[in-house]
C-alpha cells in the first residue's frame, strides 16, 4: 500500500519542483505523486513547463479542464470547485 499525494499547481513551477523534492526527501513510505495542472488554459507556457517537469521526474500529470477557469471569483470558491472536480473525478 502506498500514499497518494495529489498536488494542485497554479502558475508556479517552483512550487511543483519544491513539493516533488520535499516528498522524495522526507517521505519514508511508498508513495505516488500526482500533479494537477490548475492553470485551466490560463498560462499555456507554464503548463508546458509543468508537463516537461513531470515527464522528466516520472510524475503523473492531470489537467483540470479549461471550463474550470474562474478568474475574478473568490479564491476559496475557485479552489473548492477545483478540488471537488478532482475528488468527484478520481474517487
Amino acid at each position: 500500500m502506498s500514499i497518494d499525494f495529489y498536488i494542485l499547481i497554479h502558475a508556479n513551477i517552483f512550487c511543483a519542483e519544491y513539493q516533488i523534492k520535499t516528498i522524495r526527501k522526507f517521505c519514508k513510505d511508498p508513495f505516488n505523486i500526482v500533479i494537477l495542472d490548475s492553470n485551466c488554459g490560463e498560462y499555456p507556457d507554464l503548463s508546458k513547463q509543468l508537463n516537461a517537469l513531470c515527464s522528466s521526474k516520472n510524475i503523473e500529470l492531470l489537467n483540470i479542464p479549461n471550463e474550470f477557469r474562474m478568474t475574478g471569483q473568490n479564491v476559496s470558491l475557485i479552489l473548492g470547485t477545483k478540488l471537488n472536480y478532482i475528488y468527484n473525478g478520481l474517487c
